[in-house]
């Protein structure tokens, strides 16, 4: 059985590219449930700053400029402070995240741990 590959990107406003194809092409169930999973977390409990932050953070850890300009991009359209924006890229060390949540995110007191965190029964 042979597959054809979509290998359509989406683009940004100024011009940047995913390096990923459009997954939608050979998935298109995926359109649909994109916009179910964006609905229940707009109507969560979690605050949209905070879920644009993880998304900001997101982008850096898989190392996509695109995503990571587009979550910036939205952020400051959103109000977000400045200096909150720019405490995602060394959250390590920004005191405006607290310790726990950096141990939460896999680290011990602010610095990387060498083996991940677990959660219970791993």
């Amino acid at each position: 059985m042979t597959t054809t590959e979509d290998t359509t990107t989406t683009a940004g406003q100024d011009g940047t590219r995913s390096r990923l194809p459009d997954p939608t092409g050979l998935y298109p169930e995926l359109t649909a449930l994109s916009a179910a999973v964006q609905k229940a977390l707009r109507n969560g409990p979690v605050p949209q700053a905070t879920l644009a932050l993880t998304r900001l953070r997101t982008a850096q850890v898989i190392g996509s400029t695109y995503h990571g300009v587009a979550a910036t991009d939205a952020l400051r359209k959103a109000g977000e402070e400045e200096r909150r924006i720019t405490a995602v890229a060394t959250w390590q060390s920004a005191p405006l995240l607290h310790r726990s949540r950096a141990c939460r995110a896999g680290t011990r007191g602010g610095r990387p741990h060498p083996e991940p965190v677990r959660g219970p029964g791993e």
